[in-house]
């Protein structure tokens, strides 16, 4: 088995490939907490950004397929004029959950936003996820709370 590998792509080419599509269906079906449960990727919305370089994607390949993917929002947050990163979704297919697969999509999220300039990256975990304890076990420091009105 070869070593997986991260290329970064646009959301255009992630999501014109049939086998991106099954991890986000598969993300959706694990994360998607209401009232997000049947929603589907909005190409325009990932384009606008990309344009303006807010928006950056990578997909974790092994054996030329996809098993991961990571995208990041990268934005000013007006109250302190300071650039910051945000991790808006991140996907691991189970089987490849072990060893340092994770890690090596976060590591990529970590760099890119510090050479983007941001001074810090969120990343949000669905309680009772792997992320959730991967992040704990990491010593990640819990920065707010997310509340979810519907």
């Amino acid at each position: 088995m070869r070593i997986s590998e991260i290329e970064e792509l646009s959301a255009r080419e992630f999501l014109s490939d049939a086998d991106c599509l099954r991890l986000v269906s598969a993300y959706r079906e694990e994360c998607a907490k209401p009232p997000f449960g049947d929603s589907v990727p909005c190409l325009q919305a990932y384009e606008a950004m990309e344009g303006v370089k807010a928006y950056h994607l990578a997909k974790l390949v092994q054996n030329s397929k996809p098993i991961g993917f990571c995208g990041i929002t990268i934005f000013v947050v007006p109250h302190f004029s300071k650039v910051c990163a945000s991790v808006e979704s991140l996907y691991l297919t189970p089987e490849y959950r072990k060893g340092t697969n994770g890690l090596r999509l976060l590591n990529w999220a970590k760099r890119k936003a510090k050479s983007l300039g941001a001074v810090g990256l969120t990343l949000t975990a669905v309680e009772g996820t792997r992320l959730e304890q991967i992040a704990l076990r990491l010593g990640k420091k819990t920065s707010h709370n997310f509340f979810l009105e519907v």
